[in-house]
């Protein structure tokens, strides 16, 4: 459910309908939470082509793509950036 008010606080619907814009997401992700990876190159790996996320793509952001690893892919971005 964290995942639909996340989505919903940055203007997707909230029956996981609609998209939020890359935008919108950038600037969070850069300026509230000030982490510095390119988050524009996170977006093209995960595929996400157009200036839209849908909740699918949206929910990939945070998903863990790594069974060995309980981290999602943006908290191991982060700690890397932090890190270094």
């Amino acid at each position: 459910m964290k995942l639909v008010d996340a989505f919903v606080a940055m203007g997707g619907g909230p029956n996981s309908e609609g998209y939020v814009k890359k935008n919108i997401i950038i600037d969070v992700i850069k300026n509230e939470f000030e982490l510095t990876f390119d988050m524009e190159e996170f977006l093209e790996d995960i595929s996400a082509t157009s200036d839209d996320l849908d909740f699918k793509s949206f929910c990939q952001l945070f998903e863990n793509n790594n069974e060995d690893d309980s981290k999602s892919v943006i908290s191991k971005r982060s700690f890397i950036s932090v890190s270094i």
